[in-house]
C-alpha cells in the first residue's frame, strides 16, 4: 500500500506510511519521530483521488521497531465513509487502488 500521511506529535508532522488500513485503524511504518508518551494524536490522510484531507485522531496499540499498530479513536462520519468507499476499492491485496 502506498499510502504516506502525516502523523502530528506535539504540533509537528511526522511522514508514515500505511501497511495495512482499515476503518477502526491503521499499520504504519514510521521514518523519524521523538520518542516521548503520547496518549492521543491527530493523523492526517490524504486517499488518492482526493483533494481534502481526512484528520482522524488515534492511539497507539501496539509498535514493533519502526512499525505501529494505530486505533481511530474519533472519526467523523464523512471521513468514516470516504475512508469506507477507498477501502471497496482497495485490490484484496492490500494495495492501493490503481
Amino acid at each position: 500500500m502506498d499510502l504516506y500521511f502525516n502523523k502530528f506529535l506535539q504540533g509537528y508532522p511526522y511522514l508514515c506510511r500505511a501497511v495495512d488500513l482499515s476503518v477502526g485503524g491503521i499499520l504504519v511504518e514510521t521514518f523519524a519521530e521523538p520518542e516521548f508518551p503520547v496518549d492521543r494524536f491527530p493523523l492526517e490522510l490524504r486517499l488518492p483521488d482526493e483533494s481534502d484531507a481526512l484528520w482522524v485522531w488515534a492511539r497507539h496499540v501496539r509498535r514493533e521497531g519502526t512499525r505501529q499498530a494505530l486505533e481511530f479513536v474519533s472519526l467523523s462520519k464523512p471521513a468514516s465513509q470516504k475512508l469506507s468507499r477507498y477501502l471497496m476499492d482497495v485490490p484484496m491485496s492490500g494495495g492501493a487502488p490503481h
